[in-house]
């Protein structure tokens, strides 16, 4: 499995950087992206899109040439892809689970302007904080998971927010003893307040 850990995103413009992140959210979803597909997604205009094309090709971001229809991210325009969505999950871990947002549109909102960010220091720093092992898992996650959307969806499930832990253990405490079941409740959410 190749390696995502260098980060070749960080020399390149943020603009090219979100380029190269929707080509490769609508390539997961479609077979086939046109430049009318990253006009639609991004808002952008068509010319503004065409020209952009030029410069991802010219960097072999991409393959395309003038007329061609479709447009696919060369290895290297994969991999810096992978790099800012890897980016984007730490973003999303870190203001969730450490400075405890818990709202999921503000989390994604507040990662997708950070991902850009992510310096090779900020992950070395990421992957002491949680474990080698963790950050591992969420490499594989990244490199798995074709869909940026199904890889977040995903991150929830590996990396679920305290909140959720304390949810589950106390639904399974409740379950083996119910006539503590009150007493349990007013213990989780003293717990979950001091969070």
């Amino acid at each position: 499995m190749p390696s995502i850990i260098n980060s070749d995103f960080e020399s390149l413009p943020e603009s090219y950087q979100e380029y190269i992140v929707t080509i490769y959210r609508l390539s997961s979803k479609t077979k086939k992206v046109t430049n009318i597909d990253i006009s639609n997604k991004m808002g952008n205009a068509p010319s503004s899109v065409y020209n952009m094309l030029k410069k991802l090709a010219s960097r072999k971001l991409i393959q395309w040439e003038p007329k061609q229809k479709e447009i696919l991210l060369t290895t290297k325009g994969k991999r810096i892809a992978k790099q800012l969505i890897l980016s984007h999950l730490i973003m999303e871990l870190f203001l969730r689970e450490y400075l405890g947002l818990i709202d999921d549109d503000q989390i994604h909102n507040l990662a997708c302007k950070l991902e850009h960010h992510v310096t090779e220091p900020i992950k070395q720093g990421f992957r002491r904080k949680i474990g080698e092992e963790a950050y591992k898992n969420l490499e594989v996650i990244v490199e798995m998971e074709s869909d940026p959307e199904s890889t977040i969806k995903r991150l929830k499930e590996v990396f679920p927010s305290p909140k959720q832990v304390v949810s589950r253990f106390a639904r399974k405490l409740k379950k083996l003893m119910p006539e503590s079941e009150e007493r349990i409740e007013i213990i989780k959410t003293e717990f979950l307040e001091n969070l």
